[in-house]
């Protein structure tokens, strides 16, 4: 495990290393190619799930990063929910960005796949989502409840089923 991570490390670093110096605060999501350079598909899921662990707590260190290593959901461990809070601006109106407490977008980002199974999601990413999801819209009033994103390492199959859909 950690001489995989070894060799994968320095591909990690030319990757994320314009967007760590640049000031700017970043988040990166996990997906199915993320350890293959380390026989990924050949390492017990227990040695799977420390690899993406190694990975994820080396970029939530990483200058201006907001990673957050998630919760273990199957197989999956890049899982994990970035509120952006917004403020009133001066006139008293609400969702100007950068301030408050008040939650005016949830960014979900969700691992997909753990190099074994491909682009997919597992039940309990879906169950730990919606949970994620129903949480902070039960705090949210009714009128209110704030704009949600999902970004994952590889489109879903249902974007392609939208599309031929017109």
């Amino acid at each position: 495990c950690a001489r995989g991570w070894a060799k994968a490390r320095p591909y990690f670093e030319i990757a994320l290393e314009p967007i760590v110096s640049s000031g700017v605060p970043w988040a990166a999501v996990l997906g199915n190619h993320d350890c293959v350079s380390m026989m990924y598909e050949r390492m017990n899921r227990t040695a799977r799930d420390n690899m993406k662990g190694h990975i994820m707590q080396w970029m939530s260190s990483l200058n201006n990063s907001i990673v957050e290593p998630g919760p273990l959901l199957g197989s999956s461990l890049g899982n994990y929910r970035i509120p952006v809070f917004g403020r009133r601006d001066h006139a008293g109106r609400d969702a100007v960005l950068g301030g408050s407490n008040k939650t005016m977008l949830n960014i979900y980002l969700l691992d997909s796949g753990a190099g074994v199974t491909g682009h997919t999601f597992q039940p309990q990413q879906v169950e730990w989502a919606t949970r994620e999801y129903d949480a902070v819209n039960a705090l949210a009033l009714p009128d209110e409840a704030p704009v949600a994103l999902a970004f994952t390492h590889a489109p879903i199959s249902e974007f392609g089923d939208a599309i031929k859909a017109g």
